[in-house]
């Protein structure tokens, strides 16, 4: 009886590797879903209606979620620091903070960084919509390695679950 009641665990274990290893990938994909969606954003108030970076920050960090709301939120804290440091560092340190996310997204986001408030804002919106474009094919990246990744992390579970229970009967 104790020995079903383990390999019984085993199994659940098992099933339990797969679930929590797909939402941690879904995870990073819905991270870069909300950072593209609010560099989105940060592009159409550039274009709409030319504002202090402070009140920008602050009308994007209202409507954004997750890491882009984390962002944008810790980047209005820095600006109290915009007289010690350009906008590129505490852009690029801001972006550091950031969990989850690629190393390839974060190149992307800090590259963002180093054109805020150093151009007019025709060519911060330019440069602004390139990297919007290269983090929806980062996004795609992600979505099209979850669903590989996905199918890895059941197979290898089951597996392992099945191999553990053979061995304990």
């Amino acid at each position: 009886m104790l020995r079903i009641a383990g390999v019984g665990l085993i199994g659940l274990c098992a099933i339990w590797g797969a679930i929590e290893g797909t939402m941690w990938l879904r995870h990073r994909e819905k991270n870069i879903s909300d950072l593209a969606d609010g560099i989105s954003l940060l592009r159409q108030e550039l274009e709409l209606a030319p504002v202090s970076i402070e009140q920008m920050m602050a009308q994007i960090e209202k409507t954004c979620e997750g890491e882009a709301k984390k962002l944008f939120s810790g980047f209005q804290k820095r600006l109290c620091e915009l007289e010690y440091k350009s906008v590129a560092v505490l852009w690029r340190e801001t972006v550091e903070e950031l969990e989850n996310v690629p190393d390839e997204a974060r190149g992307i986001l800090v590259s963002v960084g180093t054109v805020l408030g150093r151009y007019d804002m025709h060519e911060q919106a330019e440069t602004i919509k390139v990297a919007e474009q290269r983090l929806a094919q980062v996004r795609q990246q992600m979505r099209e390695e979850l669903r590989q990744q996905e199918k890895i992390f059941w197979a290898l579970s089951t597996s392992a679950g099945g191999f553990l229970i053979i061995l304990l009967l």
